[in-house]
């Protein structure tokens, strides 16, 4: 071929592409246009958790600020009535009640704080809760039912579907389009939405008040009831949301609801059962700080539609008996006689905490969405959907806490507040050293960029690609454990370096954290999966992260067993990539300090003899090799330190921060 009939050829391709392209314009453009026109004939698809949830959205969108919220199962959506609160509340305060069916704690975190919170900004929630919020054999079905909700949905496959049906009809009502017998119905006549309509009031509240104490439903709580317990993962859920919204300024009162005696015949073990439960919810709001209002007393068979629910003037007595107690606490005054309180309340609504919420709101007001928004989508564009071939594409950020960490070091370094000291190693050194108190004591600002088990691998790509160019710390403290150099923790560590790997691909012409400035609070539209609260990642965003807890058990065990494998010799690969990582580090001026972390007996006495003193030794030869400090702090600590095999308290860890700027004060000094 010639090369002019080279260039006739070329010429003829790209009038044929060119075509293509815009028969497909004009086919999308018909299609789209149709499917907007036939739109209101077409039955509504259910995006949330459920229909009536999905009702409560478009309420509390068009109510705007609420004073008081209700939440928990249906139990509390039909026995707390928001409009006889609003009749004999002193304070005149507004109300709705934002409980759902199946309202168990995994489906409340991530409702209350995700949707209703942003949404009504209320002053209070009041949450009441059950036997059914702690049973562990009821709620799996209704957090899958949540999580997975095309609304909610984490993956960059759902939130791009969410912003193309935000402006598309056409994928917007694909559901329905692909059922010609749908597109002769009503969109009104559906009946799932037909059925939430029946039942939801304008404030919320559920009305569902058909007398059905039947053999059914009996079973169906006893089922849910089975080997009754409290669940440590509930009780953690709890514990996790009240923080959240208390972080926000949100106060929150926890009320145990009323039971009838036919429901607490079917626990296991019957009035014992639900007196572990008070006692687990007492101590609970002790543990929170936050106040307990028990007024469920007095009840009867008679005063309920079921085996769980009030029935209509059940709920309006319940709710009279709570608003009473509620408001003669917050006057400081006795509570009635007539009832039984298990806690006096004092609710915060001093000007603090008008303050900490006006600081919230403007905060949040002046980073608006940004970049971070931007990025994901083109990520999104550029990934193949997992929908139409079946495959799971990357994410830009690893998980929640690495995405919650880089947004936080962007914000600092762009605000001049990057920190002099950098924290780095697994959940062992996330855990373990308390950032807050070493700025305390030392002077120096500093910032733990731990994550979990992000092992070396993953630290020299978190370390070298991602914070030193972004921060550039004087120093960079390294806690290190057998994890790190067993040889286990690659696969959870490659998640990391395909995330950084992925941004430099994606963003290597840009400033990453100049991209990133801002976004921390831009969590909106965001999936669950990428946003983790401030309390989650770390106080006075320092990123530490500590507990009281006690979570020896035989999962962690395994866990520890696992990853740990019972190694008596370092893996040669782990141990190359920390001396590279820090030979790097040190030739871009950052000094760097090795830190064995300290591990308790526990710990040991699930591995061969010698085999923890074993892998401190290769770290020790590591740090010789590299050229730098190692502090050897592995046996510095008591068991009782420790909240398990591996992660120190709260307590633990200030002591051991203390402990560590002590050594790293003598280091200076030699």
């Amino acid at each position: 071929m010639t090369r002019r009939e080279h260039r006739q050829q070329r010429g003829r391709t790209r009038r044929r592409a060119a075509l293509a392209l815009v028969v497909a314009l004009i086919v999308a453009v018909g299609a789209e246009t149709a499917a907007r026109v036939a739109e209101d004939d077409l039955p509504e698809a259910v995006r949330w958790y459920d229909a009536a949830s999905q009702r409560k959205i478009d309420q509390m969108d068009r109510r705007g600020p609420t004073d008081v919220v209700f939440a928990g199962t249906s139990m509390a959506w039909q026995g707390l009535d928001p409009a006889t609160f609003m009749d004999i509340d002193r304070a005149g305060r507004s109300a709705y009640n934002a409980g759902l069916a199946g309202g168990i704690p995994g489906v409340m975190e991530p409702w209350l704080v995700d949707e209703v919170a942003p949404r009504l900004e209320p002053e209070l929630v009041i949450w009441g809760l059950s036997t059914l919020d702690l049973a562990p054999s009821y709620g799996e079905e209704n957090i899958a039912a949540y999580r997975d909700s095309p609304a909610v949905a984490g993956g960059v496959m759902a939130e791009l579907d969410r912003r193309a049906g935000s402006v598309s009809a056409l994928v917007r009502r694909r559901a329905a389009l692909r059922d010609p017998a749908a597109w002769w119905g009503e969109g009104g006549d559906d009946p799932l939405f037909a059925a939430a309509d029946s039942l939801l009031g304008p404030l919320g509240e559920r009305r569902e008040f058909d007398v059905l104490p039947d053999r059914e439903r009996a079973q169906l709580a006893a089922t849910r009831l089975q080997e009754w317990k409290p669940s440590l993962d509930d009780v953690a859920t709890i514990r996790r949301t009240v923080r959240s919204l208390t972080d926000q300024g949100i106060s929150v009162v926890l009320t145990p609801m009323p039971t009838p005696p036919r429901f607490v015949e079917l626990h296991p073990n019957g009035a014992e059962d639900l007196a572990t439960f008070e006692a687990t919810l007492a101590d609970l709001a002790d543990d929170l700080e936050v106040p307990l209002i028990d007024v469920a007393v007095g009840y009867d068979d008679d005063d309920f539609v079921d085996y769980t629910h009030l029935d209509e003037a059940g709920a309006q007595r319940f709710t009279r008996q709570l608003t009473a107690a509620l408001n003669h606490a917050e006057a400081g005054q006795e509570p009635p006689a007539d009832y039984e309180l298990r806690a006096d309340i004092l609710l915060d609504g001093s000007d603090e905490t008008a303050e900490r919420r006006a600081a919230v709101a403007n905060r949040a007001a002046a980073v608006g969405r940004r970049s971070v928004l931007a990025a994901e989508g083109l990520h999104s564009a550029l990934s193949p959907s997992k929908d139409l071939f079946g495959i799971e594409v990357p994410l830009a950020w690893a998980n929640g806490f690495h995405r919650s960490k880089q947004l936080q070091l962007a914000e600092l370094a762009a605000g001049d507040d990057a920190p002099d000291v950098l924290f780095a190693g697994t959940s062992k050194a996330w855990y373990g050293i308390d950032a807050e108190l070493f700025t305390e004591v030392d002077g120096r600002s500093s910032y733990n960029a731990g994550l979990p088990a992000a092992g070396p691998a993953a630290q020299h790509a978190w370390l070298l690609d991602v914070i030193e160019p972004a921060v550039q710390p004087e120093l960079v403290v390294w806690g290190l454990s057998a994890y790190d150099v067993s040889g286990r923790l690659d696969s959870t560590s490659q998640r990391i370096v395909d995330a950084v790997d992925l941004q430099q691909e994606l963003f290597a012409p840009l400033a990453w954290s100049e991209l990133m400035t801002g976004a921390e609070t831009a969590t909106e539209n965001l999936p669950e999966t990428w946003v983790v609260s401030p309390e989650e990642v770390g106080a006075d965003r320092r990123g530490q992260q500590t507990t009281d807890e006690i979570q020896f058990n035989d999962t962690l065990e395994n866990l520890v067993t696992y990853f740990v494998g019972g190694a008596t010799e370092a893996d040669p690969g782990e141990l190359e990539m920390i001396e590279e990582t820090v030979e790097t580090l040190r030739a871009r001026d950052v000094d760097v300090v090795l830190v064995s972390m300290p591990v308790p007996n526990s710990f040991r006495e699930l591995q061969p003899d010698g085999a923890p003193d074993a892998l401190t030794v290769a770290i020790d030869e590591a740090a010789e090799s590299a050229g730098v400090d190692h502090l050897d702090l592995s046996r510095s600590m008591p068991d009782e330190a420790f909240a398990d095999y591996t992660h120190l308290t709260g307590t633990g860890a200030s002591d051991f921060t203390r402990l560590l700027l002590d050594e790293l004060d003598r280091l200076d000094r030699d």
